[in-house]
């Protein structure tokens, strides 16, 4: 379950970031909606991680599923959105992990 901790602690600062830098530029609330789920899902997964990893996983996969190719057809530089198709990377890979390794947890209870 380490993967899951590791997700939960990514996404607390990848998505915290995103509220501050929301805060600062005055946007609306809507802009608000996925990282206070994600967040939330976060915080969850850091209390009870084997309940709440697997949707923390899934949403954050859809989560950057939806954010980079808006990031991608907006008017960003490309270092931009470099760094945001890495940390969408990074989450992937995360969330991958907590899968398998829920996955794992699961076949191994029910043998």
């Amino acid at each position: 379950m380490i993967a899951a901790y590791v997700l939960a602690v990514w996404t607390v600062a990848i998505w915290g970031v995103r509220v501050r830098n929301a805060v600062a530029d005055d946007e609306s609330a809507l802009s608000y909606l996925a990282p206070a789920l994600l967040l939330l899902l976060a915080v969850l997964t850091l209390v009870r991680p084997r309940r709440w990893a697997p949707l923390l996983a899934i949403v954050s996969i859809v989560a950057w599923l939806v954010r980079v190719p808006v990031l991608v057809t907006n008017d960003h530089g490309a270092a931009f959105v470099a760094v945001h198709v890495g940390l969408a990377v990074v989450t992937w890979v995360l969330a991958a992990l907590v899968i398998r390794s829920t996955s794992k947890a699961l076949a191994g209870a029910t043998s």
